[in-house]
């Protein structure tokens, strides 16, 4: 029994470090398309009170120079909003920590620029524990030993198929 609880927790923890991995990549991408937006949004800011103090950096219309920059900043809003979750997967919409009971199906999606959607496969997959080095998940000896009814020790290769449920996704 040792040895079975063992092997889940180290395979529960193979996958939630490609969680967490997904994660900081997204991430990454997060903060730097904030970052783009501070970046326009601070060129605009500089770009109105030039206009404002009446010093034109570029001898372009006022009416112009509004309509481009609202237009850009509706345009990073709309593309921060895009979402697609890829087909056999669900998505789990997370607001600054907070996992909300909506599941996106596969598809398109649209939605708040601060809501982060995590991904979870909903595929059948397996899992082999096996005697062989060469297969299975983990290298090496994972096989699960048990006793016969004579009491002798025997090895068994196990694959179990499991499937995540997409309405228990969140």
């Amino acid at each position: 029994m040792v040895l079975e609880s063992r092997r889940i927790y180290e395979f529960d923890e193979r996958c939630l470090s490609s969680i967490y991995r997904r994660k900081r990549t997204k991430r990454r991408y997060c903060v730097m398309g904030f970052i783009v937006f501070l970046i326009f949004l601070f060129a605009a800011i500089f770009i109105f009170s030039a206009f404002n103090q009446k010093r034109y950096i570029f001898s372009i219309n006022k009416k112009i120079v509004t309509i481009i920059s609202i237009s850009i900043v509706v345009l990073i809003l709309i593309i921060g909003s895009i979402r697609i979750v890829p087909p056999g997967y669900v998505g789990v919409k997370v607001l600054l920590g907070n996992v909300s009971r909506t599941i996106l199906s596969n598809g398109f999606h649209l939605v708040i620029p601060i809501v982060n959607v995590v991904k979870m496969d909903v595929r059948t997959q397996a899992y082999t524990m096996s005697k062989m080095s060469s297969e299975g998940q983990k290298t090496g000896d994972d096989a699960i030993r048990a006793l016969s009814k004579d009491g002798l020790q025997i090895d068994l290769d196990v694959t179990i198929w499991y499937k995540l449920m997409p309405s228990e996704a969140a």
